[in-house]
């Protein structure tokens, strides 16, 4: 049983909030606040308890939020029946217990004072986001939106929150890292759509790739990773300092071998998924650690 539910944790998201959270905590080190451990902590598992309490309550529900990396193409299938059974009431309790700890979290923040205005609205962004994928009638999945929604969660609201919580109010540099990461990351949850497509298309399965075809979201996979080393050349000319630009510029060559394999998917090149998938990964989380690495140690 255990083992069924470590599955539905999706570790990626996971740590890609895990990682965001100290980003944005590590951006309002960096100019001078003094951080509030506690704090820190608090905001990290309001974060996480939230997440990992919808993603249960959507497996609950048979609206699964994100698939896991082992419930995708070429790692597994994206049929919910190929795991590891798990009762429907254990799910439900499980999404309960975190949900409730999430509202412990929320009041624990608000008494010690920690929330201002611009957290309290991130903190109702954040959860209003997974609300409005769990609402039927209502599922942006449908729509092929669900992986720009994760996006946007975890790549803008994430970090922005654990900035907030610590310094209050807003600065220019959360968004100038913020946005290549957010190509980068949306980029990454594309590539791993190429090698289901061919069988979401047969049983209908919405995705943003579905919606979008396979050439053009060969083009737009490619126009993200160009677009998030674009931002950060330009980023330069706006303040950005030069000692976060340049070891991410490092990355690169990377960012250009996949774009060149990506463009060759389109002229029938063979198909190795799982090194493709690596480097979409590390082309993520590379940059984003360098940044957070940065902001901490300087």
């Amino acid at each position: 049983m255990i083992k069924a539910v470590a599955k539905r944790i999706r570790p990626l998201h996971v740590l890609s909030s895990l990682l965001l959270y100290a980003l944005g905590v590590g951006i309002s080190d960096y100019l001078g606040v003094a951080i509030n451990i506690q704090t820190y902590i608090l905001g990290q598992a309001w974060v996480l308890s939230l997440q990992l309490g919808m993603y249960y309550l959507g497996d609950y529900l048979g609206i699964p939020l994100e698939l896991g990396v082992r419930d995708r193409p070429p790692f597994g299938s994206p049929k919910r029946g190929d795991q590891e059974p798990l009762q429907p009431e254990v799910i439900l309790s499980l999404s309960a217990l975190l949900l409730a700890l999430w509202a412990a979290f929320t009041v624990i923040l608000f008494q010690l004072g920690s929330l201002s205005g611009a957290s309290l609205f991130l903190m109702a962004a954040f959860f209003t986001a997974y609300l409005i994928r769990l609402v039927p009638d209502f599922s942006l999945l449908d729509a092929g939106y669900g992986e720009f929604l994760t996006t946007l969660q975890i790549v803008v609201i994430v970090p922005a929150l654990g900035f907030m919580l610590q310094a209050g109010e807003s600065h220019r540099l959360l968004g100038l890292t913020v946005f290549p990461l957010f190509a980068l990351h949306l980029a990454m949850l594309l590539a791993f759509q190429f090698p289901s497509y061919a069988s979401d298309i047969t049983h209908d399965r919405v995705s943003m790739l579905t919606k979008m075809g396979w050439k053009n979201g060969i083009f737009v996979h490619n126009i993200l990773i160009l677009l998030a080393y674009l931002i950060l050349g330009f980023s330069l000319f706006f303040g950005f300092p030069s000692h976060f630009v340049v070891p991410v510029l490092f990355t690169l060559p990377l960012g250009a071998f996949q774009v060149w394999y990506v463009y060759s998917l389109s002229k029938g090149a063979p198909t190795r998924w799982k090194r493709m998938l690596f480097v979409s990964i590390t082309l993520f989380f590379l940059p984003a650690y360098l940044f957070a690495y940065t902001y901490w140690t300087r």
